[in-house]
């Protein structure tokens, strides 16, 4: 009510404004003169100025002076007067009066078309765009977490939520998500390769049937999917399925254009599949790699940021408090998941030493010998520079 009232107003000022300046521009009404009134007295002035200019009484220069003054004065009056005009005729004023009745109609329409009058205040703080700006990472999590409980059915926020639940380490939500966006709309090899990882990262890197599925399931749809030829040779390699790993991972080199940075683990695994597990005499240790840039597994900008921060928080995490056999592996799978085998192979190292019984890191050793960090093992005592 309350903005129709100042509306309202608004309208009435703005048409009287109208109505003022309509009649003052067309409606002031000023007789036309002619040689009466003041004209008639100037151009008796003049006479007595020429009267007095023949009697020798003015001199020439005195006289046009006095003309120039007379002038100026006529200016004056025609300045201060206006020009002389006619009387406004009932058309002129039937088309002002509908003009000004038109404006407030046709505003009002306008407004009641694409206006929106009933909509509360939003102060700028208050605004949504403003709200998300300002809110941490969690509590825009939550947000879409409530968003989602009101309607389960949007894909869209799940697709949402599963990277940001891999972000946070809560990997069974994570889980969960990738499942839902599986489940309501065409599986791609690049979903079913997200639950996998989110399967893997919620087993503490152990495969399952479900794990194995999916990846399977990947690469019928799409055979040079390089996330899920990674995964299951690396998974063959450990199980020392050797015949499967040696196509997996042939299959994965023949995908290569020769500037990945997982070429060298991918050699390494095929030279331990085709020696079933026994490096060759003279095999080279895969040459130290840069950390990745996202390219190594075809990773997206947003996959590869939040497996790096994943990864970082997790490693910061073991390196200051320790953790269990299976955190170790982990992090030395994620390592090298992103081509880092610097530092893959400084954070075995450091797993050797938290836990030097060979019986206890099975796993961890299995997968450092598919990608070539299995000499740290028989080597403890060699420092990370050389």
């Amino acid at each position: 009510m309350t903005f129709w009232l100042l509306a309202g107003a608004l309208c009435v000022l703005v048409l009287v404004t109208l109505w003022l300046s309509a009649r003052q521009g067309v409606g002031r009404l000023r007789p036309n003169d002619g040689e009466g009134g003041e004209r008639a007295m100037f151009r008796a002035r003049l006479d007595d100025i020429q009267t007095d200019l023949d009697m020798g009484r003015l001199g020439e220069a005195e006289a046009e002076a006095a003309r120039a003054e007379l002038a100026r004065e006529v200016m004056r009056l025609e300045d201060s007067s206006g020009p002389a005009q006619h009387p406004v005729s009932r058309n002129q004023w039937a088309v002002v009066a509908l003009t000004l009745l038109l404006v407030p109609v046709l505003a009002f329409w306008v407004y009641t078309e694409i206006g929106q009058p009933n909509l509360p205040a939003m102060p700028l703080a208050t605004r949504p765009d403003a709200q998300i700006a300002n809110m941490s990472f969690e509590e825009a999590v939550a947000k879409i977490e409530a968003r989602m409980q009101q309607d389960p059915s949007d894909v869209r926020g799940w697709q949402v939520l599963g990277p940001a639940y891999m972000q946070l380490e809560r990997f069974d939500d994570a889980v969960d998500a990738f499942a839902r966006v599986n489940a309501m709309i065409t599986p791609t090899p690049d979903t079913l390769t997200n639950e996998a990882e989110a399967r893997l990262m919620a087993n503490n890197g152990h495969f399952d049937p479900d794990v194995t599925g999916l990846l399977d399931q990947a690469l019928t749809l799409d055979p040079q999917n390089a996330r899920a030829l990674y995964y299951l040779a690396g998974e063959a390699t450990r199980t020392e399925d050797w015949r499967k790993a040696e196509q997996l991972w042939t299959q994965m080199l023949a995908l290569s254009d020769g500037t990945e940075a997982w070429i060298p683990i991918a050699e390494r695994g095929l030279a331990l599949a085709q020696n079933d597990g026994q490096l060759p005499a003279g095999t080279a240790t895969p040459p130290t790699q840069a950390p990745a840039t996202g390219d190594n597994l075809n990773l997206s900008d947003d996959q590869r940021e939040m497996v790096q921060g994943m990864v970082e928080g997790l490693a910061n995490r073991l390196h200051a408090d320790g953790g269990t056999i299976d955190e170790w592996t982990r992090l030395v799978r994620s390592r090298l998941v992103l081509g880092d085998l610097e530092t893959a192979k400084l954070d075995y190292e450091k797993a050797i030493a938290a836990f030097p019984d060979p019986a206890t890191r099975q796993d961890l050793d299995a997968l450092a010998a598919s990608a070539g960090l299995a000499e740290i093992a028989a080597q403890p005592e060699t420092s990370p520079q050389q």
